[in-house]
């Protein structure tokens, strides 16, 4: 558990430093609704409903368009390797979260 708790935390403020923070929040927030889809499936083998594939879908679709604004530099995003930096480290704060709820 403190393991995750230091992945989110860390990885969660150094997204902030990179990109805006409504992007950060953002996708490490909808992380975990796909996430704990795909483990329950990996765990169990129960398929997930067509709402919930549903609603994955739609969690991915804002996030992407959400990564996209921060690539192009809309708003007060940064653009390049930063923008994608900034991302993987909110998608890592993202997994962390759901690790500390799995522990």
């Amino acid at each position: 558990m403190n393991a995750s708790t230091a992945l989110t935390f860390l990885t969660f403020f150094y997204a902030l430093k990179l990109i805006e923070p409504a992007i950060v929040g953002a996708v490490e927030i909808g992380v975990g609704p796909v996430l704990a889809v795909i483990i329950t499936f990996a765990l169990t083998g129960q398929k997930p409903s067509v709402q919930r594939i549903a609603v994955c879908a739609g969690v991915l679709a804002g996030c992407g368009v959400l990564a996209l604004a921060a690539v192009k530099g809309s708003g007060f995003a940064s653009i390049g390797e930063n923008a994608w930096l900034g991302l993987l480290a909110s998608l890592a704060a993202g997994i962390g979260a759901v690790l500390i709820t799995l522990s």
